[in-house]
């Protein structure tokens, strides 16, 4: 699902309005304006904001069940199955696993999961926590990846 149009379900499902000064059209970009300061916060993925580190605050929020999913299977006739199967056994097993939480993925096949938002440092960080709409991330679990959303942004 597009970060947008998580970010909209995501407000929906906590009852919030979201009144952003811009909404970009990726969400690298939406990560990129609150790690310059150019704007107070945005909501992104989980991934994106493990990819921000030190350079954003992460507060977590509720996903409101807003979950992407990101299934992993072979093709109906792969020219090397056996390859395929060790690719997906890489990812799915312990080491993978490992290495998708390092970046912000969560556990295959859970049902539960936990939205996060951040703001820039330069934004005093304590703003960032009043609401979605001022916020850097989302995370949770599902099968390989949880992100929640957006590619919205506030200004600072």
């Amino acid at each position: 699902m597009p970060c947008g149009e998580a970010t909209k379900k995501l407000a929906a499902a906590q009852g919030v309005t979201l009144n952003p000064v811009s909404e970009e059209q990726k969400v690298t970009d939406v990560r990129g304006k609150v790690e310059s300061g150019e704007a107070d916060a945005g909501i992104v993925y989980t991934t994106d904001a493990a990819a921000a580190k030190d350079k954003a605050d992460k507060i977590d929020i509720p996903d409101g069940g807003v979950v992407n999913h990101y299934p992993i299977a072979q093709t109906a006739k792969p020219e090397n199955p056996a390859g395929a199967q060790a690719f997906i056994d890489a990812v799915t097993g312990k080491a993978g696993q490992e290495i998708l939480a390092k970046h912000g993925f969560g556990k295959p096949g859970s049902t539960t999961a936990s939205a996060s938002a951040g703001a820039s440092s330069s934004a005093g960080g304590g703003a960032a926590s009043t609401a979605p709409s001022q916020a850097a991330t989302a995370e949770g679990s599902s099968a390989p990846e949880t992100n929640k959303p957006t590619a919205e942004t506030t200004a600072p």
